[in-house]
């Protein structure tokens, strides 16, 4: 839950900070809302006392660590876990929006807004919404509220 929740609410912020409603179920409207971020402008995340902030690429890599953690977390439970859920799983951990942020935490790039890595996020997104239908289908009626 806490690997779809954290990408929700990425989508959440996104949303509210960019303009455009974008969400699991209505991933269209990303590239526009990344066209209207700036990489280094401040993101929402506090990375030091009192008020320095987190650039986009920082919040990214934020939200990747959170979702590593979550994922080797349900991984070091491997025998009592699903292969499906596995393989979900290991697709997130694995995707290219990952590697990325890797890449973005070392290299300074020139672009004035996120929307070269749109195509990206919206693939990772789609293997989140992969995973709430999982969720939703062998955990019927628990709803998503972790965060």
């Amino acid at each position: 839950m806490r690997v779809v929740g954290d990408c929700q609410a990425q989508l959440q912020t996104i949303s509210q900070v960019s303009g455009p409603e974008v969400s699991l179920n209505a991933l269209e409207s990303i590239n526009d809302a990344f066209k209207r971020i700036t990489p280094y402008s401040d993101a929402p995340l506090i990375i030091a006392y009192p008020n320095t902030h987190a650039n986009w690429f920082q919040w990214f890599l934020f939200y990747r660590n959170r979702s590593r953690d979550s994922i080797n977390r349900v991984l070091a439970q491997s025998p009592y876990v699903d292969a499906e859920l596995v393989s979900l799983l290991t697709a997130i951990d694995d995707c290219s929006h990952f590697w990325q942020v890797d890449i973005l935490q070392s290299t300074r790039f020139k672009n004035e807004d996120l929307s070269a890595w749109a195509s990206t996020f919206v693939s990772y997104c789609k293997l989140c919404k992969k995973l709430n239908d999982y969720r939703e289908k062998h955990m019927p009626g628990q709803p998503m509220t972790e965060n």
